[in-house]
């Protein structure tokens, strides 16, 4: 009964973070670090989703809260393979920041009105439609104002970076930075608190045998949450955590 629990678990927790309009941090953490600008210009007041190659339109959109500021987050998916979305923005955007690599185009500019356009171009296959990702942000953003409460304590030593909130959907992100020890150990260290206050791991990656660096934990209570945990290299490190639906 349990694989069959796993893979409901696993089901609901992509359907769950697609909605909010990202995806885990080990998998995709770009989507919500918005890292620092390092230059480049766009045209204009910037791209959008409706005139992407092969675009379905803006599919979700997601208002958010990034330390403090209001945004908006955007979801569309493109026809198109990478390969013509990265001909897109070099032939239309030719002074961006741009990098492509492991199927993820990643695409920054300053627009007229100063504000900084950030896509995230993803494909989990080729041949897959492309997931495209849009926010608009100030090229600074403040730093958090505190660490949420929704989400588990960050190690002693380390800094929180971002803090977002998903204001349709209800989910919670922050991500940190300068924590100490390697990334399975802070996950080893973290594991036992989550099973103590009822989270119920997925894939045990908590375990010294397996060493993992995160893993996705379900809480049975009212109402039902999931929580994704990454550990990263370097100290960085993000949890996300929102209720699921009845």
């Amino acid at each position: 009964m349990f694989p069959r629990f796993r893979k409901k678990l696993f089901l609901a927790a992509a359907l769950t973070v697609l909605a909010a309009g990202s995806l885990p941090l080990p998998v995709r953490g770009e989507v919500f670090w918005l890292r620092p600008f390092r230059g480049g210009t766009g045209s204009g007041s910037g791209a959008e989703l409706d005139k992407l190659p092969g675009s379905e339109g803006v599919l979700h959109r997601e208002p958010v809260t990034v330390n403090g500021e209001e945004l908006e987050l955007q979801t569309s998916r493109s026809t198109h393979s990478l390969a013509d979305l990265v001909a897109f923005f070099r032939q239309n955007y030719p002074g961006a920041d741009l990098s492509f690599a492991n199927r993820t185009l990643r695409v920054a500019f300053r627009r007229d009105d100063g504000m900084i356009e950030r896509w995230l171009l993803t494909e989990a296959a080729p041949g897959m439609p492309v997931t495209a990702f849009r926010i608009v942000s100030p090229e600074k953003l403040p730093p958090p104002s505190g660490w949420p409460g929704e989400l588990p304590r960050i190690p002693g030593e380390a800094r929180a970076v971002q803090v977002i909130h998903f204001r349709r959907t209800g989910g919670v992100y922050g991500a940190f930075d300068r924590a100490g020890g390697e990334p399975h150990a802070r996950l080893s260290d973290l594991d036992p608190q989550l099973r103590a206050e009822g989270w119920v791991p997925a894939g045990n990656e908590g375990k010294a045998a397996i060493s993992g660096n995160g893993d996705l934990y379900l809480h049975p209570g009212n109402p039902r949450r999931i929580l994704l945990v990454s550990q990263g290299e370097n100290g960085m490190g993000g949890y996300f955590v929102r209720p699921l639906k009845k």
